[in-house]
């Protein structure tokens, strides 16, 4: 029954070290778990973001050759006249802007080798043409018209509008080409006149 005391002392002192070391391995393992989970620093955490909701597709206008009326050639712009696509049609290279000439409003168009300026004009129709060379009447769309071949060169589409407007479409082609100037002109005009307001 009796022990000897140094006995009892190195197995008491075993248990407690047994109890110790038992101790650290499982703080060990912890360490070890929690280091595992934890992101290393200077590493990016890739985040996954998930939308919810409706998608929306959104359609710009497409731009068509189709013809846009003019509502009234008193706030009309001679620019405007001849749509995009018009111009394009034409080989139109330069818009250089409208600008005042005389009581019209005019637009400087450029080609590669023509020139082509329609205008509009609200204070005299078809009757107050002032005559500078050969004129013929013509018909352009439903629209009564006059072409004009002036002495220098250039060439002229008079189409009426009301009996106090109309629009002038002038071409001229710079080797001095009268036939090229005309039928630009022409041309132009039959594009132009589907746009104007209704007389």
């Amino acid at each position: 029954m009796n022990r000897n005391i140094s006995d009892v002392i190195s197995t008491t002192g075993k248990t407690v070290w047994n109890i110790a070391v038992a101790a650290a391995l499982a703080m060990g393992g912890l360490g070890l778990t929690a280091c595992a989970d934890a992101s290393s620093p200077g590493t990016p955490v890739p985040v996954t973001t998930t939308t919810t909701g409706k998608s929306e597709t959104k359609t710009s206008p497409t731009a068509t050759s189709s013809a846009t009326k003019v509502d009234s050639l008193a706030d009309a712009d001679p620019c405007e006249l001849l749509t995009d696509a018009d111009k394009s049609a034409l080989g139109v290279t330069e818009t250089l802007g409208s600008e005042g000439s005389g009581t019209a409003r005019i637009c400087r168009l450029r080609l590669p080798d023509s020139n082509l300026t329609p205008g509009i004009r609200t204070n005299v129709g078809l009757d107050g043409v002032v005559v500078k060379g050969p004129i013929t009447d013509v018909a352009i769309g439903s629209r009564q018209a006059k072409q004009m071949r002036t002495n220098t060169g250039g060439c002229f589409v008079f189409i009426g509008v009301t009996a106090s407007s109309r629009v002038d479409v002038q071409a001229s082609e710079l080797r001095g080409d009268q036939d090229v100037a005309c039928d630009l002109a022409l041309r132009a005009a039959k594009l132009i006149e589907p746009n104007l307001p209704e007389s």
